[in-house]
């Protein structure tokens, strides 16, 4: 992810107005949600298996 967001910064602003390194810290923002997205419905499921057996 720090090369990621390195490239980001090196192209420059991704928002027009943003400085590019505020904007990279995007990058951050989205892997968490896809992370907590999965977290929550492999709870769901797992909450679901346990109810079911």
């Amino acid at each position: 992810m720090p090369v990621a967001m390195g490239a980001m910064i090196d192209a420059g602003p991704l928002i027009e107005g943003m400085p590019a390194i505020k904007s990279s810290f995007f990058l951050p923002i989205i892997c968490f949600a896809v992370i907590a997205l999965y977290g929550f419905r492999a709870s769901k499921r797992r909450a679901h298996e346990i109810s079911c057996n």
